[in-house]
């Protein structure tokens, strides 16, 4: 199977692509090259942090867990009362279309210092990132 076909179907078939596609974006546009500063994993809860090159920040959160599971992200540094964006992937309530739009912030989190404090749904991957849309 080639990567794509995952991601999306061929454009003789359909033009929206398939469900995973809009996780997938989330990495793609927010990670970025930059530096890995955490990565841990507890309990059906897998969390990396990522400093980008560009100097804005990015975590990604991933629930492997069936039901909604509180987080905490601590940050070894101060991170200067900066801005967060909570974009979600949720393989429930996700609705595929043709436009292919990524999935736009549900939460903005302001004045970050130390930790971002949150309820995660289960079976979901949530990207915080200081990336402006």
């Amino acid at each position: 199977m080639h990567i794509t076909t995952a991601y999306q179907p061929a454009f003789q078939e359909s033009t929206i692509p398939y469900n995973s596609w809009y996780s997938l974006s989330l990495l793609t546009k927010y990670i970025g090259r930059g530096t890995v500063y955490q990565s841990e994993n507890a309990f059906g809860i897998y969390i990396s942090t990522i400093k980008r090159n560009d100097g804005n920040w990015s975590v990604v959160v991933t629930n492997y867990n069936v039901t909604d599971t509180d987080i905490c992200i601590n940050f070894e540094e101060s991170m200067g009362r900066k801005t967060f964006y909570r974009h979600q992937y949720n393989p429930v309530t996700v609705e595929p279309t043709p436009d292919a739009e990524i999935i736009p912030a549900s939460k903005r989190i302001r004045n970050v210092t130390n930790k971002i404090k949150d309820t995660i749904p289960g079976c979901t991957v949530t990207v915080y990132t200081t990336v402006t849309d």
